[in-house]
C-alpha cells in the first residue's frame, strides 16, 4: 500500500458504459492499466525513504476503515458532469502540459445511479486484498514511492477531477459535495500524520481525480 487511495463503489452505468465504448470503438489505445479498472482517487504516496511495516500497515488499514464510515455518512455519491484530457509531466497531474475540458453528452453526465453488481464487486475484490496474510509483502516492495508520481513523466490520461484543477472542477463538487469530500480526506491525512508521521507525502488537492482510462503513456 505505496498509496494511500480513497476508492468508490464502482464506477456509474454510464461511466462504465462510457470506458467499454472507448474501448470497443479506439482499439489503437494502450491496454487498459489494472489500476483504472477500478474508481479511485489517489491521495498521497509513502516517502521514498520510508517502508510499510506489518505494525504500519495494520494501523493504515484501521484508519482507512474507520474514515470509510465517516465518508459515507457526509457523501453519497460524486456526480461527473465532464472529464478532462490531461497531458501530464508527472503521474500524480500535479504538473502538466496541457489540460482540456471535455463536456459529457447527456447520456453519460450526472448519472446518480448505482454501480452494476459486477462494478460493485470488481471494487469488493480489490479492496480484499488487503485481508490476506501475504498482502504486506506486496505493500512493502521497493518502488512507487513518491518520486515515481511526482518525477518526470509524460503520458496524456482521461480524468474526472475531484476537487479542482485549473478551474475545471465538476460543477455538481463545488456545491454539493466538494466541501464535504476535502473535509473528510484532510481529517484522514491529518490521522494518518499523526500515527504514521512522516510516512506520508501528500498530492497537492488540486490534482485529486479518478482515472477513467489512458490514453498515452
Amino acid at each position: 500500500m505505496c498509496l494511500c487511495c480513497m476508492q468508490y463503489r464502482g464506477f456509474s452505468p454510464a461511466l462504465a458504459g462510457l470506458k467499454q465504448e472507448l474501448n470497443s470503438k479506439h482499439p489503437e489505445l494502450p491496454r487498459e492499466n489494472p489500476g483504472s479498472k477500478w474508481p479511485k482517487s489517489s491521495l498521497g504516496a509513502l516517502r521514498d525513504n520510508q517502508r510499510l511495516t506489518p505494525e504500519h500497515l495494520s494501523v493504515l488499514l484501521k484508519l482507512c476503515r474507520s474514515f470509510d464510515e465517516s465518508l459515507q455518512n457526509e457523501v453519497d455519491k460524486v456526480l461527473v458532469d465532464h472529464l478532462l484530457v490531461v497531458f501530464y509531466k508527472c503521474r500524480s497531474l500535479e504538473k502538466y502540459l496541457e489540460l482540456s475540458k471535455v463536456p459529457l453528452s447527456s447520456e453519460y453526465q450526472l448519472d446518480d445511479s448505482m454501480p452494476s453488481q459486477q462494478e460493485q464487486d470488481n471494487v469488493q475484490a480489490v479492496l480484499q486484498e488487503a485481508d490476506h496474510p501475504s498482502y504486506w509483502v506486496s505493500a512493502s516492495k521497493d518502488g512507487n514511492r513518491e518520486s515515481h508520481y511526482r518525477g518526470p513523466a509524460l503520458g496524456c490520461t482521461l480524468v474526472a477531477s475531484l476537487v479542482g484543477q485549473n478551474n475545471h472542477t465538476n460543477k455538481t463538487l463545488d456545491h454539493n459535495t466538494g466541501a464535504q469530500l476535502t473535509k473528510v480526506i484532510n481529517q484522514f491525512r491529518q490521522q494518518v500524520d499523526q500515527f504514521l508521521p512522516d510516512m506520508y507525502a501528500w498530492f497537492d488537492d488540486s490534482s485529486l481525480h479518478v482515472t477513467i482510462r489512458a490514453l498515452m503513456g
